[in-house]
């Protein structure tokens, strides 16, 4: 039975949020293409609206990577430096086109004006009503695909009927048929008369195992579990840092970065990171000028913008205010390929699969020598031991796996390893 909350709900964000693990690729991109097309009298270039057009036929796999990203680089060449038309569909017509499908919904979502709820009613179904093929009559199918394949919505009405006389009873999708709309590609109710899927999943655990690039981990993590704590994006963001080691002490930066790592467990004050973050800003602020100050001819200057690179992530990392740290994720966040990075994000943030476990029973083993043994490895940095945990936790009944095998690598631990904070209870 259709869930009347579902009708009722007013917060899209929570209803998509709702719908993850059920929701695939084709589905959200064509969310985001219908919060486009419900302003499409906005869209006036002709770049936005073949976007638009683009992403519809790659959800439903009649466009190639190629194209759509074709179609990006046609809408930000002919919006630059250019105000036409409603920037915000304008805004929403360039996300459809991401090759994050998350990017894509959480743009639209961000962006659309009218109400977003109805606009996921429109393309979700309520997921908890079960939907099975609504009709095997050729003749109504015929109907529904030249419905589809035109946007000739106005039609859904007499879909409706057909479907009625082919002996339809699902209630909820013929009276969403017959409803005002509007309505759009991925209207949950064609869709399940014409047997149109959800899509490819969003992502999956095999590719969270072999991606190596963190800008892309990040954001399915916050689509599959939530954003990231202020403590775990700083010990990330330092954890990368420590990969570039060398470099930072180069720039007298590693005082600094062990201060937001310390803060971020509450070892030193409020006072102290800020000190931090004054000595990167000097350190930022002075490179700047001096490059502002020199020539293409001058010898020297790869070298100051690293440093002056350096300087702005740390001045980032140590920021006193949680919002400047997602400028910090650019030491954790890199649009593209960066094994060391993506190891360290799975080496912190675990499995967005599978959230760990840790039974009390655990804990309590030989009085807390697990806990004890996990914070002294904590705090004194001492992760040549780790593996010990793996031989203590299964003496005392542990069996998972997945846990097991990570603490038993004896290298790559990091403070912030998802494993440890389990066993510390730290979030």
């Amino acid at each position: 039975m259709p869930d009347a909350a579902w009708d009722e709900d007013q917060d899209a964000a929570a209803m998509l949020h709702r719908l993850r693990g059920v929701a695939g690729v084709r589905k959200l991109r064509l969310f985001a293409c219908a919060c486009a097309r419900a302003r499409w009298s906005g869209l006036v270039l002709d770049a936005c609206r073949a976007s638009v057009e683009i992403a519809e036929r790659y959800a439903d796999g009649q466009a190639t990577d190629a194209e759509l990203e074709a179609a990006r680089e046609e809408v930000f060449a002919e919006l630059f430096g250019v105000d036409a038309g409603d920037s915000r569909a304008n805004f929403i017509a360039d996300r459809c086109a991401h090759h994050l499908v998350v990017e894509a919904v959480a743009s639209a979502l961000g962006a659309y004006s009218g109400d977003a709820a109805a606009m996921v009613r429109e393309i979700f179904a309520d997921p908890s009503m079960r939907l099975a093929a609504l009709t095997r009559d050729e003749a109504v199918l015929a109907v529904a695909r030249q419905i589809y394949e035109a946007r000739d919505f106005a039609r859904l009405p007499e879909l409706a009927d057909l479907l009625v006389a082919a002996g339809c009873t699902h209630a909820a999708a013929l009276a969403h048929l017959r409803g005002p709309g509007p309505h759009f590609r991925g209207c949950w109710a064609l869709d399940a008369v014409l047997g149109k899927g959800q899509g490819a999943p969003v992502f999956t655990e095999t590719q969270w195992y072999t991606a190596s690039r963190p800008f892309v981990m990040l954001h399915w993590w916050g689509y599959l579990r939530e954003p990231l704590s202020p403590r775990k994006l700083r010990l990330l963001a330092v954890a990368c840092c420590r990969l570039r080691w060398r470099d930072l002490a180069r720039f007298g930066l590693e005082q600094a970065v062990e201060t937001a790592e310390e803060f971020a467990d509450d070892l030193v004050d409020l006072d102290a990171l800020q000190r931090a973050h004054e000595s990167a800003q000097r350190l930022r602020d002075s490179l700047a000028a001096t490059l502002d100050s020199m020539t293409a001819e001058d010898a020297g200057g790869d070298e100051l913008k690293n440093a002056r690179q350096a300087g702005i992530v740390v001045a980032s990392l140590t920021d006193p205010d949680p919002r400047s740290l997602d400028s910090a994720r650019y030491a954790s966040a890199r649009d593209h390929d960066d094994a060391g990075q993506a190891e360290l994000i799975r080496e912190i943030l675990g499995n967005p699969f599978k959230p760990a476990r840790i039974a009390p029973s655990w804990l309590t083993w030989r009085n807390g020598a697990i806990v004890e043994l996990a914070r002294a490895i904590y705090q004194k940095h001492d992760f040549v031991l780790v593996p010990r945990l793996a031989d203590q936790l299964r003496a005392a009944g542990c069996r998972d796996s997945e846990l097991l095998e990570h603490l038993q690598q004896n290298r790559g631990h990091v403070r912030g390893c998802w494993a440890l904070d389990a066993i510390l209870g730290k979030q």
